[in-house]
Order: structure tokens, then C-alpha cells, then sequence
């Protein structure tokens, strides 16, 4: 019998109600709990990490565009995967987020820019975080990343 909340004397110890891990998301092998409690192994291949991570940051190659009057960007592939763009009022924030076509979340990078969008700030969804700072001189753009 799968469980998944544990609590003692009152208190929560462990709760995997919320968590959102899928067998699609995990790499093919690696095994984890999902919301239910029961126990998953990882089917996603290893060259789809790329592809998400690709995906995440620079969109679709195909697929269908639509946009919403507050600026939200949906875009599906041939796949049926749905790649989801919010930005906040300010246009300072930009959150991705890719789905499959069964609604499992495959990912989710954050991308947040300065005051004067001189400096990006990118969230991957592995949680590593990248600062790039970009120069504007006449025509040239220059790009460095800490």
C-alpha cells in the first residue's frame, strides 16, 4: 500500500499530495515517489532532456501559436506538447512552462530581467540559476554569462 503523508503527533512529517513528479519527467532508470506514494521509474530518454531544455528556452521549431490579451504565448507542437509563456504586468518576468500531452509538467524555467534589461536572470528547471549581462553599443549587442 502506497503512502504518501506521514504524521505524528500532529504534525506532517512527510506530504507528497502536492508534488508533481511523472515517469515522463524522470530520467529513464531513476525511480521516485509520486503524489500518490506509489513508487515510478523514470521513461523519459536522455536526448529528450536536451529537447526540453531546448524547448524551454527558445520555443517550438512547428506548431501552433496563440496569444492572449494579457500577453500569455501558448504554443503546441506536433507531439501535443504545450509550451505555456506568462509574463507579469511588467514584462519583467517571463515563467515557461512545458507540458505533455497528458498534462504532465516536463519543465519550467524562469526568466527575470533588470530595471534598465541590461541583465537577465534565468531560473532552469533543474534549479540552476544564470545571470547574463547584455551591452548595447550602436548596432552590437554583447552577451556575457556569470
Amino acid at each position: 500500500m502506497a503512502v504518501n503523508k506521514v504524521i505524528a503527533n500532529g504534525s506532517v512529517l512527510i506530504d507528497l499530495t502536492e508534488d508533481t513528479v511523472s515517469a515522463g519527467s524522470l530520467k529513464k532508470g531513476v525511480t521516485a515517489h509520486d503524489k500518490s506514494g506509489e513508487l515510478i521509474t523514470g521513461t523519459m530518454e536522455e536526448s529528450s532532456l536536451d529537447d526540453i531544455d531546448q524547448v524551454l528556452l527558445y520555443g517550438f521549431q512547428e506548431g501552433t501559436r496563440s496569444f492572449a490579451e494579457d500577453g500569455t504565448v501558448t504554443a503546441t507542437d506536433s507531439q501535443g506538447r504545450i509550451l505555456t509563456r506568462i509574463f507579469t504586468d511588467d514584462g519583467k518576468t517571463c515563467t515557461s512552462v512545458l507540458t505533455d500531452n497528458a498534462g504532465e509538467t516536463l519543465g519550467v524555467m524562469v526568466k527575470t530581467y533588470g530595471e534598465d534589461f541590461s541583465q537577465v536572470t534565468i531560473t532552469d528547471r533543474h534549479g540552476n540559476v544564470k545571470v547574463k549581462k547584455i551591452s548595447y553599443s550602436g548596432s552590437q549587442v554583447d552577451v556575457t554569462v556569470e
